[in-house]
């Protein structure tokens, strides 16, 4: 049996998405971020359409190093308003307000922030089945 690269491939394919915006409850403040609704009050959304394309892992990899930089004792920084920025930058091909650069990013709100937050995938992950740096430790 032949070896099959293209299931480990990502396509470019681009997708058309639906971005649901959640405004704070008016009544409490609250502002959802897991897109639900309110459970004591009535909380309005805003929907809109955006293409976006997948983040591959080479990109993704590119832009979390150029995030990191390490402090004089040592200690290691990650620059998360930045990767977001840059994940959002290369991902959002097309959406209502133009193009997703540096000027729009700077302009967002909080509720348009954290739907497009929600869109990144994460920074550092561990896939299934493979063991963090702690777990090994705690084995020893």
């Amino acid at each position: 049996m032949a070896w099959d690269a293209s299931k480990y491939l990502m396509t470019r394919d681009v997708k058309e998405v639906e971005l649901k915006v959640c405004f704070a409850c008016k009544k409490c403040g609250r502002l959802d971020l897991s897109n639900e609704k309110c459970t004591d009050h009535n909380v309005l959304f805003d929907t809109m359409m955006l293409k976006i394309r997948a983040l591959p892992w080479f990109k993704r990899t590119q832009i979390s190093s150029t995030c990191l930089t390490w402090t004089s004792d040592g200690l290691v920084k990650f620059d998360r308003p930045t990767y977001i920025g840059e994940c959002l930058k290369y991902m959002v091909v097309e959406a209502p307000w133009g193009p997703t650069n540096d000027i729009f990013l700077a302009s967002v709100g909080n509720e348009l922030g954290s739907a497009l937050e929600a869109l990144t995938p994460s920074a550092f992950t561990t896939p299934e089945g493979v063991q963090t740096v702690d777990e090994i430790k705690k084995e020893f």
